[in-house]
């Protein structure tokens, strides 16, 4: 039984066709494995009597619900003659659960479960394989088919005359003929399936109104099949439902273009029979660099699907400096496919280059984790480029203090040729590793210039289409790397987007109290022309931090208490203003933290963006040496009590070991609690709150210390 198998399901079929099955049947049996059971012969009919009819010959009958929960699998073996059909529903309102198991033909012969002239069957949770058809309705309607697999069926479900207003969901199918056939039934909702490759995905002959959207398509060799006689079928709804998606249209090579980086294609969709007006698009995560090459180094990049049990499995693809890279696929999945809630980590020896495009469909976080020199660990969220920008933002560079060394990267994704400047405290600087600091930058190309002896702030990237300095923004995507310690300790700052910039940024915590640790804030003017005042607070207590001039930085560290004693607490808040007014002032704000041997620098969040669920691909108090906690803060000025869950890959965690079943928090104002699972590795993470909160990971391992703002669900 596979994990795929216990994700999909769906229906077969038996009509004109039934004596081509019987005569396909000749010598085969069907046997039963249930321990040392003896074999039954089928079909076994599920009734609604008392007793479920045969039920109890294959699993377990549930009278108040009418439910049968198969308790093992069924399959065809050679031996005997066998009926055609393998269960048959007797009745209405039957729900037939597999549990998983699964029923298997032999030589695509038999059908699975029929129904014939039922209502509202429920069919759930089973594996139907090389059967002749999975499942087969004939005269009924109103059924449920959801959450089956369907592999090597000839047909998968069959939908036959009179089988009107059927519902079919989260299936999947892969191999055989047709996926899904409708002959003479109508107003069928088909939607959030899989169809892998074969010869029809889907096979409508004289079947009307039927609404069909959020499918994934997958594999180059599959079709739809609308015949003429079948009219009124619908393809697709208003945004934000849109369409389907269709491999084989989902890129710009395809025929899809998608200027604006939104879910869908920006044109229709023509298929056989229909069109597809919002179909949707593959969408993208980028990253600067790649590096599993260096001495030392080790990068995975990590995929998670962060959807919910109403989402579909995600799909991935890779590329490193524009070629693509293999995807291991989980047990159960295509390569690149991974069901809801799970993660997929892969790296790749020897590589290095950029940059890094991360294209999926579906539910999705994408992230890099990097270990460098053995023991430095730093994390790195991917771009969406629905979010790239033509001009980014940091608070600091630094190629002076020993043993530092830092890089800005910046990296063209798009199609076409740009333009790019960078600047260091306002002014161009030269290069001292031969990368350039401004020019052209070619489709897929990335420059990674350094300034050695500098030490100054903001630090700026801008990019053109029509030339240096130009009039027209063009998106790149940009980062800086620092290695510091004598190149033992790695850190990467994704830039800050022009249009992400704030008067007013949190942080989840500060520590100067912990051994070896060191908190800076920074926090820069972008204005080339007004002064700017700078206030902080760091639980609950703070004042004036001082005036920034034009295009200059305030960089403090130190603070105390009214007691004279470092700080160590939070939440963390920071608020820009025009000098010496009340005005909202945007800035550039940062922390920047060394721990013991290591560098971190987190970027502030900006208070508008703080929410009530956050997510991370992955989770880690496993490995050994690591040591990881989920913080979560309650926002600066909030007076409102904040209940939430920690989820690690589908699983609520217990917040209080000493209480059993403590699997919910709360969080009060100007506090923050910190939360460790011992032995838990994994993800996706996510943290859900009934009010907004600020959460963060942190992870100190081998004594190297990363922090990782969580990220919103993506829309």
């Amino acid at each position: 039984m596979t994990d795929r198998a216990a994700r999909r399901t769906l229906p077969a079929r038996l009509s004109s066709m039934h004596i081509l099955v019987l005569m396909l049947a000749t010598a085969v049996s069907l046997q039963v494995f249930s321990g040392e059971a003896d074999a039954v012969v089928p079909p076994y009919v599920i009734s609604d009597d008392p007793a479920g009819g045969d039920c109890a010959l294959i699993g377990a009958w549930d009278s108040g619900l009418k439910k049968c929960t198969l308790s093992t699998d069924i399959s065809l073996s050679s031996g005997i003659l066998a009926t055609p059909n393998i269960i048959e529903v007797a009745g209405n309102g039957i729900t037939i659960d597999g549990a998983g198991h699964t029923i298997s033909g032999l030589g695509q012969t038999g059908t699975g479960v029929s129904v014939y002239g039922y209502s509202t069957a429920v069919i759930m949770n089973i594996d139907f394989v090389d059967l002749y058809y999975g499942v087969d309705t004939l005269g009924s309607s109103a059924a449920q088919i959801y959450k089956n697999t369907f592999t090597d069926c000839l047909t998968g479900v069959f939908l036959e005359t009179g089988s009107n207003a059927n519902l079919l969901n989260f299936n999947e199918f892969s191999g055989g003929n047709e996926g899904l056939k409708a002959l003479n039934s109508s107003n069928h909702v088909i939607s959030q399936n899989d169809f892998f490759t074969g010869n029809f995905y889907l096979y409508l002959e004289n079947s009307d109104n039927n609404a069909i959207f959020n499918n994934n398509f997958l594999g180059a060799g599959g079709a739809p099949y609308i015949q003429p006689d079948s009219t009124g079928n619908v393809f697709n709804f208003p945004a934000p439902t849109g369409g389907n998606y269709w491999e084989n249209h989902a890129r710009e090579s395809q025929g899809c273009i998608n200027a604006d980086n939104d879910r869908y294609c920006d044109g229709p969709y023509a298929i056989t029979g229909g069109t597809d007006n919002l179909p949707l698009a593959r969408r993208r995560f980028l990253f600067s660099w790649y590096d599993s090459s260096s001495p030392g180094a080790k990068n995975w990049v990590l995929m998670a699907n962060p959807g919910d049990v109403s989402s579909s499995d995600s799909f991935f693809d890779l590329y490193i400096n524009q070629v693509q890279r293999a995807i291991t696929a989980l047990p159960g999945s295509a390569p690149g496919e991974v069901p809801v809630l799970k993660s997929v980590t892969p790296i790749y020896p020897g590589v290095i280059g950029g940059p890094v495009e991360v294209g999926y469909h579906g539910p999705a976080l994408v992230s890099q984790r990097t270990l460098w020199a053995g023991n430095s660990l730093e994390e790195v969220v991917g771009a969406d480029a629905s979010e790239l920008s033509s001009h980014y933002w940091w608070t600091w560079y630094d190629q002076q203090s020993a043993g530092y060394r830092n890089w800005v990267l910046v990296s063209n994704p798009g199609s076409t040729t740009v333009y790019f400047r960078i600047k260091i405290g306002g002014q161009e600087r030269t290069p001292t590793n031969g990368q350039p600091a401004a020019g052209a930058l070619a489709s897929g190309q990335s420059v990674t210039p350094q300034f050695a002896g500098i030490m100054a702030g903001p630090v700026e990237v801008e990019a053109w289409s029509d030339g240096v300095g130009g009039t027209t923004p063009a998106p790149v995507y940009a980062s800086q790397r620092v290695l510091s310690n004598g190149g033992t300790a790695f850190n990467e700052v994704p830039g800050i987007t022009d249009g992400d910039l704030s008067s007013h940024y949190v942080w989840s915590w500060y520590d100067e109290k912990s051994p070896g640790a060191k908190n800076w804030i920074l926090v820069g003017n972008p204005d080339p022309v007004q002064w700017m005042d700078v206030q902080y607070r760091v639980a609950g207590e703070g004042t004036f931090l001082g005036s920034v001039p034009p295009g200059g930085i305030v960089v403090r560290r130190g603070f105390t208490d009214d007691g004279g004693q470092l700080l160590q607490g939070g939440p963390v808040e920071v608020k820009t203003f025009v000098w010496n007014t009340s005005t909202p002032m945007d800035s550039i704000a940062s922390q920047r933290i060394t721990w013991g041997p290591s560098f971190e620098e987190v970027p502030g969040q900006p208070f508008s963006a703080v929410g009530n669920d956050y997510l991370w691909t992955w989770y880690d108090q496993q490995s050994a040496g690591m040591t990881n906690w989920v913080l979560v803060a309650s926002p600066p000025g909030s007076f409102a009590v904040a209940a939430y869950q920690i989820v690690i890959g589908g699983v609520a965690m217990d917040l209080d070991p000493g209480t059993a079943g403590q699997q919910g928090g709360f969080v009060y104002p100007d506090r923050v609690e910190f939360h460790s699972f011992p032995g838990v590795i994994g993800g996706p993470v996510a943290v859900d709150a009934d009010n907004p909160v600020i959460s963060t990971q942190r992870v100190v391992y081998n004594g190297f210390f990363n922090e990782v703002t969580g990220t919103p669900p993506q829309p």
